[in-house]
């Protein structure tokens, strides 16, 4: 059974944003953990905290640390996760991915058109490029593929997907992907990007059904 987990915001006010980890299956989807996001700002006001009952311990935590606390309760826990599925708040951090590697767990992250990635040329090159400029030094028109990802108000969202290797610590290790995506229906977008680690067989258009999920 393929199992996701995935992280969202459910609450934004005052009292700041609780984010909170989803465990999803084909049969539904359960809340497993949840931990409360504190802007910086919010952290260095000293009268909000005192009455609100915040302890001074307490300090500033970005969204990807918070993200490996809870996958860090997960793991100790022992908890069956077939997939780590987030978006860019979290897959554009590499300290996340990289213990998302370190510690066996799969995983498809949506990462900004600036995020930077390591490539191998045609020529057997090397190169540290964005995302955005992949398309045009590794990509050509028979490399794209169609998919529909899911349902619309207007009809079937469809995707243009194309995979590109990815390398990791500079090296080809037939783990790590990209999918570069074009929306085309409904709507017209940009180049996105999803950043895929996995050891196990990999198919690029599960790998996007699971992400649009």
């Amino acid at each position: 059974m393929a199992l996701t987990l995935a992280s969202s915001v459910i609450f934004q006010g005052n009292e700041g944003q609780f984010h909170i980890f989803s465990y999803i299956t084909t049969r539904g989807h359960s809340l497993i953990d949840r931990e409360l996001y504190l802007p910086a700002d919010w952290c260095e006001d000293l009268d909000r905290r005192q009455t609100t009952g915040i302890p001074g311990a307490v300090g500033f935590q970005t969204k990807p640390e918070l993200a490996v606390q809870m996958m860090q309760r997960i793991f100790q826990h022992q908890l069956l996760i077939s997939w780590v599925v987030a978006d860019t708040v979290y897959g554009g951090n590499l300290d996340l991915r990289n213990w998302l590697d370190a510690h066996g767990y799969h995983y498809v992250l949506a990462v900004a058109c600036d995020e930077p990635i390591g490539i191998q040329t045609p020529d057997r090159q090397r190169r540290r490029v964005e995302v955005r400029e992949v398309e045009a030094l590794l990509l050509s028109a028979h490399d794209w593929q169609r998919i529909s990802m899911s349902e619309g108000t207007k009809g079937p969202r469809l995707f243009d997907w194309a995979v590109v290797p990815m390398l990791h610590r500079w090296q080809n290790d037939g783990c790590h992907f990209s999918i570069m995506l074009i929306e085309v229906y409904p709507i017209s977008c940009p180049v996105g990007c999803l950043f895929i680690g996995t050891t196990s067989t990999f198919t690029p258009s599960r790998r996007v059904t699971i992400w649009s999920k």
